[in-house]
């Protein structure tokens, strides 16, 4: 006959035991799961023996069972029962319901298998509002700060969920940090348990002339002006933030407005503009002399209330259902600011 794979088949003569030629034919085409001992020696979970519960609503957790080579195989049916530690809300099928912070050691047994795993109740039930970070292009990678809060809106520090970057060409998220790829504007959406929620991340580029600002572009100059001088920069048609930022004594000598320019007080700053003009405008800071002494100062002009990079049909698409999902299902977070 053939050879079948490098391995030749012949068949056996009457009477003859065929013992080990099975495993040398599965081992041949690759398939060696019932070659070894496959039968469970160890009952643990993909994290580990000490498993963090960041759910705060009851939920099963998931265990495999590691035989004498170390493959790894869901367990099934597992009885679960508490043996010490801070009283755990555990059934014996294994669903635990965390509504407090609290350890417990526990005993799980298939069959005649058991071992004791650490269970880890870190609830968690809201975030804190870190705002957007803002970040250069330029910039070294900056660590991925998350700040959960369980149900006495204390921090928690152990978590297990998972984060993805929606779009990699503004930042992407190694080693628990971002890494700055582009200019933009994107989030990262995180999953602790049962929450959900959004990290907005900004990417800003830094150019040397306001002249031509282009989306998540900044200018930022740091002006001198003796008394009676002024300052003029001329920017096209566009939808800009401004911002003069000096200390307390210098801003009462600073007058700062715009020509040819619609604008509103920002609020986000204490000397803060945000304009528009549909030709050109010029944006003029003045020493208005209440001071002999020179005034110093930091001017910053964006272009704001911008299309956002994730907004084309597909994304958003993706981005509302996903959010629609999240609060069918109620895993959706409430931010505390």
């Amino acid at each position: 006959m053939r050879p079948f794979l490098g391995v030749p088949m012949r068949r056996p003569r009457a009477g003859s035991r065929t013992r080990g030629s099975t495993c040398a034919l599965l081992l041949a085409i690759g398939v060696v799961a019932g070659c070894g001992d496959a039968r469970p020696v160890r009952l643990t979970s993909h994290t580990g023996d000490t498993l963090v519960v960041n759910h705060h609503r009851p939920t099963r957790i998931a265990l495999q069972t590691v035989d004498a080579r170390g493959r790894m195989q869901p367990a099934g049916d597992v009885q679960w029962q508490q043996l010490g530690g801070d009283t755990l809300t555990l059934a014996r099928d294994g669903t635990v319901h965390c509504t407090r912070a609290a350890d417990g050691v526990v005993e799980v047994t298939r069959g005649t298998v058991r071992s004791q795993l650490l269970v880890r109740c870190r609830p968690v039930t809201a975030s804190r509002s870190g705002g957007t970070r803002a970040l250069r292009v330029g910039d070294a990678p900056v660590e991925f700060v998350l700040r959960p809060l369980g149900p006495d809106r204390e921090p928690v520090q152990l978590l297990a969920g998972t984060a993805a970057v929606r779009d990699t060409s503004v930042v992407v998220l190694r080693d628990a940090a971002l890494h700055v790829r582009g200019r933009g504007r994107t989030h990262v959406d995180v999953q602790v348990g049962n929450c959900a929620w959004q990290e907005p991340v900004e990417v800003l580029e830094a150019v040397r002339s306001p002249e031509a600002l282009e989306p998540y572009q900044l200018f930022e100059e740091r002006v001198s002006l003796v008394p009676g001088e002024m300052r003029v920069w001329t920017l096209r048609a566009n939808l800009y933030w401004f911002e003069l930022e000096a200390d307390s004594a210098t801003q009462a000598t600073l007058q700062f407005g715009t020509t040819g320019f619609n604008c509103a007080v920002g609020r986000a700053a204490e000397r803060a503009l945000s304009c528009i003009t549909r030709d050109s405008g010029r944006v003029v800071v003045r020493h208005l002399g209440l001071s002999t002494a020179s005034a110093d100062a930091t001017m910053r002009m964006r272009v704001s209330m911008l299309t956002h990079p994730d907004s084309s049909p597909t994304q958003w698409r993706l981005a509302t259902a996903a959010l629609q999902r999240a609060r069918r299902t109620g895993t959706m977070c409430p931010v505390v600011f």
